[in-house]
């Protein structure tokens, strides 16, 4: 009986470890959710600007790899192909992989295809991210209009995500509501102003699973991503320039089971706004300095309901000194003050957090050409014992 009551009492431990330890919980106590993806490993916006430019008449490729936590490494490599073929013709290919521990879902995706100019600048495209299950194919099909070095563009589309899903799925899926949407890609310039934007805005999909047989356990899923990207730049001379950003990421999701007590709904919403300045203070020291607000709204219903509202501010400092012909020393201070409400603290138990979490950052960059360029670091939370981490960033024109 002894044994009993001992096994008893640990499976209701392990059961009740299980049901709040679900994902969308996770990162929500953790306090340097941004610090580290958005102030300390982001790339230059010098950098971004020119990648930008170079958007879809150049082949580049660009990453940041750095460490979030003990066991977590933020992980973003973009690398886009733009070949001309012949007067006519455009061979297009992005293969995209950003995962970090904020956005819900990686982000992974290999887009190719082809671009026929149909008059002057105007052209149409057709481009597939191919999958090795075909149920999730997607596709993009548009216009794009650009001017005469395609520096300045605006690119439209249909995105379709997993558009052959019901006639591909194993699971008996049947498609309630298809995850289509508008795709956009653009980049303006008049005087000293340049303006661009990116995202995606898509319902999402809603499926139901009525076979038992083939789906015993799933009984329905929705879900919807979204991100949108705004930048406006104002250049006071060639190498000083003023950024004012916007960046949403909107994720929902929900699951129904046959054993109800496993269903679970969320949502997550971000929204981050950004003032960023840029100036040379003579031939060798460079300055930037950032400001990052950053606002999530968050709900979860599972077997516990959880609702979080994070406002959070985030200062960074950057100074570089450039020595030789091809290095530069940079030298980072970052801090961010965070201000949380959420309605359940069992599920967050360390959630009360000191208000205001500082670090610091050492980085070596190496430009090997105009085309290419690398830079190494290692940063450190001022309040935490021990190392804090390290990043590598490179970026290549080819």
């Amino acid at each position: 009986m002894y044994k009993f009551i001992i096994l008893l009492v640990a499976t209701c431990t392990a059961l009740a470890q299980n049901a709040s330890d679900k994902t969308y919980t996770k990162t929500y106590q953790n306090k340097l959710l941004f610090l580290h993806a958005r102030a300390n490993y982001a790339l230059n916006e010098a950098w971004n600007y020119r990648w930008q430019a170079k958007r879809i008449n150049s082949n580049g490729l660009r990453l940041s790899f750095g460490s979030v936590e003990k066991n977590d490494l933020l992980s973003k490599l973009d690398l886009i192909v733009n070949q001309q073929l012949n007067s006519d013709w455009h061979f297009h290919l992005n293969y995209y992989w950003h995962e970090s521990q904020y956005p819900n879902k990686p982000e992974q995706f290999i887009y190719m295809g082809l671009e026929r100019r149909i008059y002057k600048n105007l052209s149409t495209f057709l481009h597939f991210n191919p999958s090795f299950d075909k149920e999730a194919i997607d596709f993009r099909s548009g216009f794009i209009l650009t001017n005469d070095d395609r520096t300045q563009y605006v690119k439209v589309a249909l995105d379709w995500n997993d558009f052959i899903y019901q006639a591909k799925n194993d699971r008996g899926g049947i498609t309630q509501q298809d995850a289509k949407g508008i795709y956009w890609l653009m980049r303006y310039k008049n005087g000293s102003f340049t303006f661009f934007s990116s995202g995606i805005y898509n319902p999402g999909f809603k499926r139901k699973f009525p076979d038992l047989i083939k789906s015993p356990d799933l009984r329905m899923h929705n879900q919807q991503i979204t991100r949108q990207i705004i930048k406006l730049y104002y250049h006071f001379d060639r190498n000083t320039f003023l950024q004012l950003g916007y960046n949403k990421y909107h994720f929902e999701e929900g699951k129904s089971y046959t054993e109800i007590n496993k269903n679970y709904s969320y949502r997550n919403a971000i929204a981050f706004y950004s003032l960023k300045y840029l100036t040379p203070l003579n031939n060798r020291w460079y300055l930037r300095t950032a400001l990052h607000c950053i606002k999530q709204s968050s709900n979860a219903d599972a077997d516990e309901h959880l609702q979080i509202e994070r406002r959070e501010i985030l200062p960074a400092v950057y100074l570089d000194y450039r020595y030789g012909k091809h290095s530069a020393v940079e030298l980072a201070y970052m801090g961010t003050t965070i201000n949380w409400d959420y309605n359940n603290a069992a599920l967050i138990p360390n959630a009360k957090h000191e208000t205001y979490t500082e670090k610091i950052k050492l980085g070596w960059n190496y430009h090997f050409s105009k085309k290419s360029r690398v830079q190494f670091s290692l940063s450190h939370v001022i309040s935490y014992w021990g190392f804090g981490g390290a990043n590598v960033q490179y970026e290549l024109y080819f």
